[in-house]
């Protein structure tokens, strides 16, 4: 469909997906109208296009174009004598009140995709109208001009308004400046591209006055408002918090400006004397007025200017990082491991369960996308109901999921996808690491979660060598939390009355609430990595204390024990 005239309309909510969940919702309110536009493609102009490429769609009004862009236009025949640059469609377009028509070179306004997804394979919202190789290649040599000329003409603007101080001084070019734009937040903006639905051409009779400018300045705004990273937890948090407060008391205090006394006479009432002590002490304090000499001020002694030297407003700058030394390996007596991403394969569960849910397509975000969003949903159903069983959880993050790409879905394809996370299958790996590790003497614990009812069907996948902790200290759904280190603590002391808390090692895959609490109970800790798995590649920057052990599997720790504790575990691990 390049090089023709369609028939268009913005679609705000699929455009938006981008920002946030409250921006979609607040851009399904904005109401938008269909219009015509010249759809080119950037290589058709000899443009750098991305793939897939981004459409350009050119507006056709009856009214020019005003204001900065007011050169840059087409007349479209039948056009008057004076028009300087005219284009001939055939047939041509009429408007509906029989104004002339115009075709805008600047700016254009580009597409990511259009919908229904099968309505372009159709010719849905194509038009009839040609415009021949002469006609475009006149258009396409004056667009690129227009172009060149508008960029410059912008930059010569912009840099005009450059100015410094109250004094409203223009910066020269050899100015340095902090402020040459104003912040922005996106981190997912597509260079406003939006989404349009291409509309039945079967209604149409002819070009009515377009009203996309102010339609994309709405929709911009809302952008500026609802893109910034961590607006849904601060909209979500604002609305906890009105409601907290909407369903709690108002509780009146009594100021107690009024003597008690006097309430039960008919006299003016006076104010208390305690009031009037106050109000008397501030009157009588001497506040200088405009144009008076100030106060006296006493004069300091050497003794107390010599502490005067802080009194002047200084920055403040944090503290350097104390790098901690990582807990040091001792002689491993018990190995403890997490049962999600060293044990169960929670993301892999998660992904097909997505897949079930939202079918993929051009529209739709990727798999690892859509579980990113999933994680982020899901954590903040655990910071706002931590009570809640993980079933619960589950299934209302999935339903946020599909709110958020406005996916309908019904009862039955949600309980299949909350089985399918409650069913997660074991890492390829695990059964001759476990096995490997088993035969060299360690004993093997797993902490399972809180919720462990909602796991019990994978419980039977576990090799025999991995005995399962009691989970009624744990309250995390997928990180051992320091409540349950008393428990693991208690187990080892049953099992082994002589061992030390040096000589566990703790094995996870997530840094964050894991190696700091473990270090500080006195345990060494191991991060497993694995390629793909994201909550375990998530980067929280420089911290205080490092794992002793870093890999990216299970036979990557037996390789990594076997050098740092002069034992051979690899032949054991190898499959």
């Amino acid at each position: 469909m390049s090089r023709s005239f369609i028939l268009v309309r913005l679609i705000p909510e699929k455009s938006a997906l981008w920002t946030s969940y409250f921006g979609v919702q607040v851009a399904s309110t904005l109401v938008t109208t269909p219009f015509v536009a010249l759809r080119i493609l950037p290589a058709d102009l000899g443009l750098y296009s991305f793939e897939p490429p981004t459409n350009m769609l050119f507006l056709i009004s009856p009214e020019k174009p005003v204001g900065f862009d007011r050169e840059y236009y087409f007349a479209l025949t039948p056009a008057s004598d004076d028009e300087k640059r005219t284009l001939t469609i055939d047939p041509p377009l009429q408007s509906l009140d029989g104004r002339p028509l115009y075709l805008h070179t600047c700016p254009c306004f580009r597409a990511n995709a259009f919908l229904p997804a099968d309505a372009e394979a159709a010719g849905t919202g194509r038009l009839s109208r040609l415009l021949d190789e002469a006609n475009f290649c006149f258009f396409r040599d004056e667009v690129l001009h227009d172009r060149e000329e508008r960029r410059q003409r912008l930059q010569s603007y912009q840099k005009g308004r450059r100015v410094s101080g109250l004094d409203r001084e223009i910066i020269g070019d050899s100015w340095q400046s902090f402020s040459d734009s104003p912040p922005a937040e996106y981190f997912q903006d597509p260079n406003f591209a939006g989404i349009y639905e291409l509309i039945e051409c079967a209604n149409f009779f002819g070009v009515e006055s377009p009203s996309l400018h102010r339609e994309l300045l709405l929709y911009r705004q809302l952008t500026k408002e609802y893109s910034w990273q961590g607006v849904s937890m601060s909209i979500s948090w604002l609305e906890d918090t009105r409601e907290l407060m909407t369903g709690s008391d108002i509780h009146v205090v009594n100021l107690a400006l009024v003597d008690e006394q006097d309430k039960s006479s008919g006299d003016t009432p006076h104010l208390s004397p305690d009031f009037l002590s106050t109000a008397n002490t501030l009157r009588s304090m001497r506040i200088p007025l405009d144009g008076a000499p100030p106060p006296p001020q006493v004069q300091k002694t050497i003794e107390e200017l010599m502490w005067d030297w802080d009194e002047d407003p200084e920055p403040e700058f944090p503290w350097a990082p104390k790098q901690t030394l990582p807990i040091p390996l001792g002689d491993i007596k018990f190995i403890a491991f997490e049962l999600f991403g060293t044990i169960l394969d929670r993301e892999g569960a998660i992904r097909d369960a997505l897949r079930m849910l939202i079918q993929p397509s051009a529209q739709t975000p990727s798999v690892n996308e859509l579980l990113q969003l999933y994680i982020e949903y899901e954590a903040l159903r655990c910071v706002g109901h931590p009570d809640t069983p993980f079933i619960d959880i589950s299934r209302g993050t999935l339903e946020d999921v599909a709110n958020r790409l406005d996916v309908p879905v019904g009862e039955d394809a949600l309980k299949t996808a909350c089985d399918c996370i409650t069913m997660p299958d074991l890492y390829a790996d695990v059964i001759l690491a476990v096995q490997a590790l088993h035969a060299h003497g360690y004993r093997l614990l797993c902490i399972q979660p809180g919720d462990a009812a909602a796991f019990h069907r994978s419980q039977h996948l576990l090799p025999g060598e991995l005995e399962l902790l009691d989970p009624t200290m744990s309250t995390a759904l997928h990180v051992p939390t320091p409540s349950l280190y008393p428990t693991l603590f208690a187990h080892c002391d049953a099992v082994l009355p002589s061992v030390t808390r040096h000589q566990i090692l703790l094995v996870t895959t997530s840094r964050y609430r894991v190696v700091e609490p473990a270090h500080d109970a006195g345990m060494a800790s191991a991060i497993i990595r694995r390629p793909g798995n994201l909550e375990s590649n998530v980067d929280f920057g420089e911290t205080e204390v490092a794992a002793v052990i870093n890999v990216d599997s299970l036979g990557s720790l037996c390789d990594a024990l076997s050098g740092l504790l002069g034992q051979t575990i690899e032949p054991l691990c190898e499959a």
